[in-house]
């Protein structure tokens, strides 16, 4: 027969065909729940994969985004006469619109039956993940330590940081309060068996009982070794569960089902990488790839006769598991309940949907993409359950919860979600919805997972306003930014008279290309020969001279960046929240943000411990503040605590100014 493409250089042939019927065939169930697949529009990425970053580490070769059309197409080829349904979730780099790649996938996954995850950034706010989380079909989210920052030569940059550097305590809460799934990719080259791997997942367990916490590749132990050193410590909490995508070591599977039980694993394909074709071998705790394509990283090659006969690593993982199944005497029910059963279980404990209520999966055809359908299975209409039923309980009278919380608020001054659902008896999102109200109001400011008195806002002021205050400590905030911006490389230069002090400091020899939408920074740049200036459309706003707007919007998504120079009008110093004064502003920067390797946010110390309309992100690992060394030692101390890198800039106080 023909070789059927499945994706990129990826093919079907007879020996993937023949390898099915004579390993696979007999013993895989007639329902596969894949828990491990990403799938991307491709249209989505924001970057293109140079042949440094290809040489740079192999899986960069592989991570070319499938498309969920390319997927389910898949799907019906190695999987033949079989129902599949799937969790799927984009590549988790920042290569990609991670906003624009999460929503798409959605839409596609909800037209097909399947689930999704949404890749996350620390950056983001608990707000943002809440938003992300109410989508119909998102039940949960796939952080990774390679969003923390973007870096075109070093995939592993942030390889070493901490768990919590990419799944932060304020997303971490939200993730509790839903009853999300979170797929963790754990850091560090020791893999899961680092102790501080141990120690931080054993907090997240401790202090966030509710996550439905999945760790990915069982811990990225291919090895027995490493399966040996991660796997033993964490059998003791039946909570932790583990997908076992890319695990191609049959000694692995047997480790893992006799130490943890075959209940806690969740089958995975981790595709499209493996639809590559080849084997791994293993020597100790090192591993070797070998495939018959040409890639980089494919240096040490087998005999022509060895590499006609490799197959999909995809089916050598399934071959693995069903040895290891084999090995323990494992039966159908264990290998149903791997395959399947797991994860629909996991699933449904998020949805609450019952096991024989279940969202009906779109039956995947065994129709091949050139010929008539093999069997009598056809295709069957995907019916999705109303998301709206999930609210089961009846809101009491709106006026009557909200004045409860005014009452609450007034004597507490602070209150959580989970007590005001527990004391007015309503679901969490009614509550939300009344807090929400109660925020425009002016009487609540929302915090993560509940809300507290709402302060005095920064109100907003025009630019000759702005511009007319506390002009030197602006001038040495924007002389110490200037002291970390590299030469020969492409910023954007925000809005507000701190960035416009921020153009003045550049030096003429560090050319820079420079995109704003501050028309004040534009024309202090016109002269200078030495930048080169791109200005963003948009609508000119009433205040201040800047452009901002869904034209705006639309631009800044076609370029990448590699500093983004933020202003701030307020920045709440326990919660790292930085806020900007208008929608559109905040809008604006808070795509930028996403958009660009590193961020730098300038704020001078009277923008400190105070809040103001519109919120636009997060201090976290990843990002800069910049502030003058006016700024309390507390408010400090707490700024130091969101992990930001704090710059301070030195001013000499002036009694005669």
């Amino acid at each position: 027969m023909d070789e059927i493409a499945l994706h990129g250089v990826h093919t079907y042939t007879d020996v993937d065909r023949r390898f099915w019927h004579e390993h696979l065939e007999e013993w895989a169930p007639r329902r596969i729940f894949d828990a491990h697949v990403h799938v991307v529009n491709p249209r989505y990425r924001v970057d293109t994969v140079s042949e440094e970053m290809r040489r740079s580490h192999w899986a960069a070769e592989l991570s070319d985004g499938q498309e969920a059309e390319t997927a389910e197409r898949a799907y019906r080829t190695v999987f033949p006469q079989r129902e599949v349904c799937c969790l799927a979730f984009g590549l988790p780099n920042l290569g990609w619109d991670l906003i624009g790649a999460n929503e798409s996938l959605r839409a596609e996954a909800a037209e097909r039956g399947w689930y999704t995850l949404a890749v996350v950034r620390p950056a983001w706010v608990a707000e943002q993940v809440e938003a992300i989380l109410d989508q119909p079909g998102v039940i949960g989210v796939k952080p990774y330590y390679a969003c923390i920052e973007y870096d075109r030569a070093d995939w592993d940059k942030h390889l070493e940081s901490s768990i919590f550097s990419f799944l932060p305590h304020h997303q971490l809460e939200v993730l509790d309060s839903r009853r999300a799934w979170v797929t963790l990719h754990v850091p560090r080259a020791e893999r899961l068996g680092h102790p501080d791997n141990i120690r931080e997942i054993r907090e997240i367990r401790r202090r966030y009982p509710h996550v439905r916490l999945v760790v990915a590749h069982l811990g990225r132990c291919y090895t027995l070794p490493h399966a040996k050193e991660g796997l033993r410590p964490l059998t003791d909490d039946p909570e932790i569960y583990f997908d076992n995508s890319a695990v191609l070591n049959p000694d692995v599977h047997e480790f893992a089902l006799r130490t943890i039980g075959y209940t806690r694993i969740l089958y995975g394909t981790d595709n499209p990488v493996c639809y590559l074709r080849g084997r791994r071998q293993w020597h100790g705790r090192h591993y070797v790839n070998r495939t018959s394509h040409p890639f980089h990283f494919n240096t040490e090659r087998e005999s022509p006769e060895i590499e006609a006969q490799y197959t999909l690593y995809m089916y050598e993982a399934l071959r693995a598991l069903k040895e290891a199944c084999r090995r323990l005497g494992l039966g159908e029910d264990a290998v149903r309940a791997l395959l399947h059963d797991n994860a629909r279980r996991l699933v449904g404990q998020i949805t609450e949907e019952e096991p024989s209520q279940s969202r009906e999966v779109a039956r995947l055809s065994t129709e091949r993409s050139h010929g008539p359908r093999t069997s009598g299975l056809v295709p069957v209409s995907v019916r999705l359950p109303d998301w709206r039923q999930r609210i089961r309980m009846k809101d009491g009278p709106q006026k009557e919860r909200r004045e409860t919380i005014r009452h609450l608020l007034a004597q507490q001054g602070s209150l959580r979600v989970r007590d005001l659902v527990h004391r007015l008896g309503v679901t969490s999102m009614t509550v939300r919805r009344d807090l929400a109200s109660l925020e425009q109001e002016g009487v609540v400011l929302r915090t993560h997972g509940g809300c507290v008195i709402q302060s005095p806002m920064v109100p907003e002021l025009s630019f000759t306003e702005k511009d007319a205050l506390r002009g030197k400590q602006k001038a040495a905030v924007a002389r110490a930014a200037v002291k970390h911006v590299r030469a020969a490389c492409s910023i954007f230069i925000d809005t507000g008279t701190t960035a416009l002090h921020f153009a003045r400091a550049l030096s003429d020899d560090m050319g820079l290309r420079v995109f704003t939408n501050n028309l004040r920074v534009a024309m202090e740049l016109f002269s200078r020969d030495a930048f080169e200036v791109i200005v963003y459309g948009g609508v000119l706003a009433k205040r201040s001279p800047d452009l901002a707007g869904e034209l705006s919007l639309t631009r800044i998504r076609e370029f990448r960046l590699d500093l983004a120079i933020l202003g701030a009008d307020a920045i709440d110093t326990t919660r790292g929240h930085v806020y900007a004064a208008d929608i559109p502003t905040a809008q604006l920067d808070a795509l930028v943000a996403e958009q660009a390797s590193k961020v730098m946010i300038l704020a001078d110390s009277s923008k400190l411990d105070k809040h103001s309309l519109a919120l636009v992100t997060t201090l976290g690992p990843g990002i800069t503040l910049v502030t003058d060394n006016e700024a309390s030692r507390s408010s400090l101390a707490r700024l130091r605590r969101t992990g930001a890198d704090i710059v301070i800039a030195e001013y000499e106080h002036d009694d005669r100014s």
